[in-house]
């Protein structure tokens, strides 16, 4: 995972620390970008299914609905950012076996 680490440079670290201090907002086209990001992640060959699907509960949301479980979860939510802006070091965090 050190690899993933050595690809941010400075100016990433900075847009992720900003980022994450963002919450979630299902109307901002970045963020839906990053949930479809994390979906091709875990299942590329599948196209996107939206905000609410019951795909989602076999990442480990609950519900199914990331609208409802990104606001309140802020761990996944800076997942979420880490795929955005330092896709190596998600790719990374995928691959490490836990």
């Amino acid at each position: 995972m050190s690899e993933g680490l050595l690809s941010i440079d400075d100016t990433q670290a900075a847009n992720l620390v900003r980022a994450i201090e963002q919450p979630f907002d299902a109307q901002n086209p970045d963020h839906v970008e990053a949930c479809n990001r994390l979906w091709q992640a875990a299942w590329p060959e599948i196209p996107f299914a939206g905000l609410v699907h019951g795909g989602w509960t076999r990442l480990g949301f609950p519900s199914g609905d990331l609208v409802k479980e990104l606001t309140s979860i802020a761990s996944v939510h800076h997942l979420l950012k880490l795929a955005t802006y330092s896709p190596t070091l998600f790719a990374s965090a995928l691959e490490s076996p836990g």
